[in-house]
């Protein structure tokens, strides 16, 4: 397990065997970020707002095809009047306020997403569930030698493995197993870090996204 000392802020830097090696100062300001509740709330919703396609759409009476012609006549029949079936009253018939596609903008500011970024950061500091390995590689895609690596950290549970870039063996190794992401330093975002219990980070990577104390 990555152990940190509140006091020098250090990580422990673990091999793939899982034995430790070394000490990494961590950054004052990755180690103390802290972003509110709500802030972090509405940078979920913004991004999940995001992703969607917003491309749900049902038809009115009016883009419906109906025939012209009245169902009955206007009167005598002892019903209700009615004009077209086309009419949503009707099976088959229009949607009332029914869902439309629509563009919808969610402007999160650049300044606030960084905030968050850096308190998901911090925050699996402070948990003890960020874990730094000197170097992740893999002669080949196999998953026997990522299981046992992820065995010798102790780490159980969901866990996102980011690296410095995309490396195919990597990638492969770790597909099959159950609640493992990979991830290259480029295309993490806050909300992967939020969303995993556990954040394995290569050296590389590590100082990668400046959590090294400058």
């Amino acid at each position: 397990m990555s152990v940190v000392a509140e006091e020098k802020k250090t990580v422990t830097l673990f091999n793939m065997a899982g034995q430790a090696v070394a000490e990494l100062a961590v950054s004052p300001s990755i180690a103390e970020a802290e972003a509110s509740q709500q802030l972090v709330h509405d940078y979920v919703v913004q991004l999940q707002n995001s992703r969607r396609a917003w491309s749900a759409s049902t038809r009115t009476r009016a883009e419906v095809k109906a025939s012209g012609a009245k169902p009955w006549r206007q009167k005598g029949t002892g019903r209700a009047r009615a004009g077209s079936l086309a009419s949503p009253i009707f099976r088959g018939g229009g949607v009332i306020f029914g869902p439309k596609p629509k563009v919808v903008k969610n402007r999160f500011p650049r300044r606030m997403r960084r905030l968050v970024f850096r308190h998901a950061l911090g925050e699996k500091i402070r948990r003890h569930r960020l874990l730094v390995m000197d170097e992740v590689n893999f002669d080949s895609p196999k998953t026997k030698p990522m299981a046992q690596m992820l065995k010798s950290l102790n780490v159980s549970g969901k866990a996102i493995l980011v690296t410095d870039k995309s490396d195919r063996n990597t990638l492969l190794s770790g597909r099959n197993i159950p609640h493992l992401t990979c991830r290259s330093v480029a295309d993490v975002s806050a909300f992967d870090i939020l969303s995993h219990e556990f954040l394995l980070l290569t050296k590389a990577s590590f100082d990668s996204l400046h959590l090294a104390e400058q």
